[in-house]
């Protein structure tokens, strides 16, 4: 059987915005490619490992309780921020922008500091982030 093994400089990461709240880009959407180290994805998970006795002396399956209720999953990027990325970026952010008729197009991004963005009035930033390999995609599940 060959093992296929991946150095980091084998991988490209990009992200691409998502038309539908919660549905992810497909593989054939056109994704941003980004400038990044390898990205540190922290999914939140909590192990808790229990006491109990299965008439064995290994580890079980059944004595480990795996909680993903109430995860915030982060995804951590470092590298160059490119001038036409840093507005996705600050938007996904924000959640609110208002942007110029003219141009150069000029953007201001606002906190909604009092309340919650209404996304049932604008469908708000939401990305997929997606790492490729040589030869096939590896989705990651994080939506940011």
């Amino acid at each position: 059987m060959a093992i296929t093994i991946y150095i980091p400089k084998d991988w490209k990461y990009g992200v691409a915005e998502q038309a539908t709240w919660g549905t992810a880009g497909l593989d054939a959407a056109a994704f941003m490619e980004l400038n990044v180290d390898t990205p540190e994805l922290d999914p939140d998970i909590t192990f808790v490992d229990t006491k109990a006795a299965h008439k064995t002396r290994n580890p079980t399956n059944s004595e480990t309780i795996v909680r993903t209720s109430g995860a915030s999953p982060k995804l951590s990027l470092s590298g160059l921020a490119k001038k036409n990325e840093v507005d996705v970026f600050l938007y996904t952010m924000f959640q609110g922008v208002s942007e110029a008729a003219t141009t150069p197009f000029a953007k201001t991004f606002t906190f909604n500091k009092t309340s919650q963005p209404d996304f049932s009035v604008s469908a708000g930033e939401f990305l997929t982030f997606v790492a490729f390999t040589l030869s096939r995609p590896s989705r990651s599940k994080l939506k940011i």
